[in-house]
This record gives structure tokens, sequence and C-alpha cells, in this order.
């Protein structure tokens, strides 16, 4: 209670400092645990979020919400091995939590295993039809394939999933674009900025790569769109 006071008054250092007491007085009282994480996470202390989890885990066991959450820490902060490991685990854990899955296909990718984090892409794709993140990760795949019509037919179902999801809009703007589909691409990223304005300097690499094409009115079309991302 004293660390929860501490958090009202914004003192973050005194809530730890609490909240590390409470564990040592008892160290199976799992509120004090999450509390503890949830600070690291919220302040983005990878480092102390990763140690606070490891010793979550050994306490209380290889719960579903915590090997999620070590499975993405692992993954962003670039500990491929580990992260490949903990993130199959966590696949079979549970299966409410479709981002495992992403992780783990990054890190796969990242550990130049492009093959299996395709596979496990389109496997998390076709079972999670209605999850965003994974329509949208799929999306990307194909962008970077530079295989356009497939990468538009992900991130239209990411929208679908989500109409307010400013990433999956710009994707369709980048794999529109791509195919030719200037005024449709146009309306995507006016879409996309209304709902996020830091995707301008996204829009303005899409027209440069239409001046490159000599598509100078759409370019320029594009360019005014970016200029009204406030």
């Amino acid at each position: 209670n004293m660390a929860l006071a501490q958090m009202k008054l914004k003192n973050e250092a005194e809530a730890i400092e609490e909240l590390r007491k409470a564990i040592n007085i008892n160290p199976g009282f799992k509120p004090a645990h999450d509390t503890l994480l949830s600070i690291f996470i919220k302040a983005d202390n990878r480092y102390e979020a990763r140690e606070t989890l490891q010793e979550m885990i050994k306490k209380f066991g290889k719960r579903p919400e915590l090997m999620n959450i070590q499975c993405r820490l692992l993954s962003i902060d670039g500990f491929n091995k580990q992260a490949i490991t903990e993130c199959q685990q966590a696949v079979l854990t549970s299966t409410q939590f479709p981002d495992n899955y992403i992780y783990l296909a990054q890190s796969l990718k990242d550990s130049d295993q492009e093959g299996e984090s395709e596979k496990t892409l389109l496997h998390a794709a076709r079972k999670f039809p209605k999850s965003e993140f994974v329509q949208w990760a799929t999306g990307q795949l194909y962008l970077r394939k530079q295989n356009y019509p497939v990468a538009q037919k992900y991130f239209l179902k990411a929208s679908a999933a989500d109409a307010k999801s400013s990433r999956a809009l710009f994707g369709l703007g980048e794999s529109t674009v791509e195919l030719g589909n200037y005024a449709e691409a146009l309306d995507y990223y006016e879409r996309a900025c209304k709902i996020d304005p830091n995707l301008r300097d996204g829009i303005l690499t899409a027209a440069a790569k239409l001046r490159q094409k000599k598509e100078e009115s759409w370019a320029k079309k594009l360019s005014q769109e970016s200029l009204l991302c406030k």
C-alpha cells in the first residue's frame, strides 16, 4: 500500500523500494511482483523487467502471461537464441497470445532462419485471422519480398481487424502505391496520417519514389498530403 501511494505521487524510486521490501518480507506475494514488473515495463526499463520476470517465473512457474512478456522482451532486445527457445515455449504454453508467434518469427529472421520465420508467420496468419498485429506483420513480410498484391491482402485483413490501425492503413498505402493505384493509395495515406501524424516522413518517402517514376502529379499530391499530418 505504501508503494501504491508513492506511485500515485509519481515517486517511482520510492515505490520500487517499498515493493522490494514487501517482496523480502513475503517472497510469494504476487501482487508486489506484478506491480514491480508493471513499473519497469511502463518505464521501458527492459533489463530490470527481464530480471524481475526471471524471479517471477522461478516462484510462480511458467504462466502464459509471464512467458508472453519474456518472449517479447528477449526478442526486441536481440537475445535471439534465448528468445527462440522462450518464444517456442510460450507458444506451446498458451494460444491466447498471438504476438508470441510474431516475436518468434522476428528472432528466427534475425538469426538468418528466413524459411522458419516465414513458416511461423504464415501459420500465425492462418491461426489468428482477426489479429491486427499478426496480419500486419505478415503484410510487412510480403512487402519486404516485394510481393505487393499479397502484402495488400494481409494489410486489408489487419485494417479489418482494427479500423483505427494507422500502420495497417500505411501498409495499404505502401503496397497500393507500388501496384500503381495512386488514388487509392492517397486515400489510405490520408486516413493513416489522420490517426498518426508521425507518418508524415513515410508519405514524403513515397512521394520521392513517385518522382523517380516521373509521376510528378501524384508525387505533388502526396507531398501536399504530408503537410496535413499534424
